[in-house]
């Protein structure tokens, strides 16, 4: 490698190892892929850490190493990684990179911030259907960060501001998979004891269309018992190989007591609860699958707590009058991304 770019490198250490992380590991295909680094350095950079900037830092350090092709290699790596900044970084004398429609997008939306709101039209360019019937073609990183406590705008705008720092950055999730994960949706409207839940449905296709269009593939199920739920869950969850996985989503819809959730057999006996899941035995046994290990799990329940039903409410748009209950800690568990 050529002395004046192997100085570069060490003084712009810093700036290009954040440039870099939110596409190090495209990076490193591109690398791969035209012989610049072996299948073996890859996986060294790729399995040695999880963490974005610490890849990205180590393959910094492997590019001196792969003689006069290896800083080439890697601004064409990095524009080929639609990474503009780290490109800037690398080749100043090229700057700006950055793509002309997206400039010209920024300029066209500067001049026209001064429209009037009257000037605009509230449906203008929205799509009609969404998800757009394409998704599945789309791949897209994205960034995922735990946000509690945010209930007050200026601790959240400062919660944002940390996750954009170097040192936020290590404590956000990389989605990067094409198939985000596993979203597991079980709804029960027909119950054998207690009241049906009618309106369900509408919940249940929509979460679909929301979770399919977020890119993760998943898996619906309709009234289930207890025994039929839980073995759901250990089929298709706690025994399952979520390695190809960047997250997993647990959707439950049905009635519940406090702390837990009823099948379609789910009754009361002597006051007491039956035939049910315990969503606390289902938290620690989802987050005790090791190919979930340090990948976000989030769970979603809607029920009624105790013996009021929810029984869910059909609308035509005139009025809109219903509300969700949420079982036990599940507003605390819908929030939290555990490790």
């Amino acid at each position: 490698m050529d002395e004046a770019d192997r100085e570069l490198l060490r003084k712009n250490h810093i700036k290009l190892k954040a440039a870099l992380k939110p596409a190090i590991l495209d990076v490193l295909e591109y690398l791969q892929s035209n012989g610049i680094i072996t299948e073996p350095m890859r996986e060294r950079v790729e399995y040695e850490s999880r963490v974005p900037g610490d890849q990205a830092s180590k393959l910094l350090h492997l590019i001196t190493t792969r003689g006069k092709r290896g800083f080439p290699g890697l601004y064409d790596a990095a524009l080929a990684s639609n990474l503009f900044d780290a490109a800037d970084i690398l080749k100043p004398e090229c700057a700006p990179h950055e793509p002309a429609y997206t400039a010209m997008s920024r300029s066209e939306s500067s001049s026209n911030s001064m429209l009037e709101l009257d000037d605009l039209s509230e449906d203008e360019d929205l799509p009609d259907i969404w998800p757009l019937i394409n998704t599945e073609n789309i791949e897209q990183k994205v960034r995922v960060k735990s946000l509690n406590d945010s209930s007050k705008p200026e601790r959240l705008q400062k919660k944002y501001e940390h996750a954009c720092s170097p040192k936020g950055q290590k404590e956000i999730y990389l989605l990067e998979h094409k198939i985000r994960g596993l979203c597991l949706i079980i709804s029960n409207e027909k119950f054998e004891h207690l009241e049906d839940r009618s309106g369900t449905e509408k919940d249940f296709n929509d979460l679909n269309m929301l979770f399919v269009g977020l890119g993760f593939d998943v898996l619906r199920f309709k009234d289930k018992s207890s025994n039929k739920m839980e073995e759901i869950l250990r089929t298709k969850v706690l025994e399952a190989n979520h390695s190809n996985s960047d997250c997993f989503v647990l959707i439950l819809l049905s009635h519940g007591e406090n702390g837990v959730v009823f099948g379609t057999d789910g009754k009361y006996v002597n006051d007491q609860p039956t035939n049910c899941l315990h969503v606390e035995e289902i938290r620690e046994k989802v987050c005790g699958v090791s190919s979930l290990m340090e990948k976000p799990k989030l769970f979603f329940l809607q029920a009624c707590r105790g013996k009021r039903k929810d029984k869910g409410h059909t609308y035509d748009g005139s009025s809109y009058n219903y509300h969700h209950r949420f079982v036990g800690r599940v507003g605390e568990l819908a929030q939290v991304v555990e490790r």
